[in-house]
């Protein structure tokens, strides 16, 4: 698997996190977005991660060096047709994320798997667009990348065997912990993590503690979150759990509707951290 070489579509936050943890392992990795500016974004986000783990004296400024260079950037795809295994991390739009499954089926060899880190879409779905359904499959990382061991990987309706084992095998070559599911709206992690915040957001609102309180209840020792849920939210931002949320609402209806406090805090641009505001102040960005 040493030989890997692996396509990144989006440059985003979790793109130059996808990045690192590819390159960290020694995969070359070449990264498209649409723009220069977001691919500029990208790479030093990776930056930041090698730079941390300089600063803490994990690696030399000279390997940092060499695993930069193993990344390798387009505005298009030149360079795809050498690629292995892609990822797509766009943003969570399913007939946008049809495009570019649709154009990277004919931007890349007959044997690249294609990967969508979808957070809750369907990967039946977003696999339509194509005719080799059996090579498409969710890889669903968690943020921040570099630090989330979990990856949940997600079989569609025609994704093979050997597609899902693939996978799993690059996940684990990347220092991650794969568990395989079946294609339902959020998967696994995200539909438990939207029911408890709507559990948390209903104990505020009938009263039981403050939101600071309820979260400081689930850190505690005893109950052992790393975080927060209101915490939690803000971290991974508003407008990504509204999203989310409405897509359970739309497969499960009124259980998992999106409740009020959080459309309202995404159509006021509260949107958690990134924006100074959610349910917690933060000041300016």
């Amino acid at each position: 698997m040493g030989d890997l070489r692996i396509g990144i579509v989006g440059a985003g936050t979790m793109g130059g996190e996808i990045a690192f943890i590819a390159t960290q392992a020694g995969f070359p990795v070449i990264m498209k977005d649409i723009e220069q500016r977001f691919l500029d974004a990208g790479i030093n986000k990776t930056k930041q991660i090698y730079e941390f783990k300089v600063k803490r004296r994990r690696m030399s400024p000279e390997e940092m060096d060499e695993k930069i260079r193993l990344i390798s950037t387009t505005l298009n795809y030149d360079g795809f047709a050498d690629a292995d295994f892609v990822i797509e991390a766009v943003p969570e739009n399913l007939e946008l994320k049809q495009k570019v499954f649709a154009e990277l089926e004919k931007a890349c060899p007959d044997r690249a798997i294609l990967a969508t880190n979808t957070s809750a879409l369907s990967i039946t779905k977003i696999a339509e667009k194509t005719t080799c359904r059996d090579r498409v499959v969710g890889m669903h990382f968690f943020n921040p990348v570099s630090m989330m061991r979990l990856v949940e990987v997600i079989r569609g309706a025609e994704t093979s065997d050997s597609t899902v084992d693939a996978t799993c095998a690059l996940a684990e070559a990347m220092g991650k912990s794969p568990v395989k599911c079946a294609d339902s709206a959020g998967f696994i992690v995200n539909r438990l993590l939207c029911a408890a915040m709507l559990e948390a957001i209903r104990c505020e609102s009938e009263g039981l503690l403050p939101r600071a309180e309820i979260d400081n209840a689930l850190v505690k020792p005893d109950a052992g979150l790393p975080i927060g849920l209101f915490k939690m939210a803000d971290q991974l931002g508003i407008d990504l759990l509204y999203k989310v949320m409405k897509i359970l609402e739309d497969a499960f209806g009124e259980r998992l509707a999106v409740p009020e406090i959080i459309k309202n805090l995404h159509d006021q641009g509260a949107l958690g951290v990134k924006s100074g505001k959610g349910f917690y102040e933060y000041g300016k960005p």
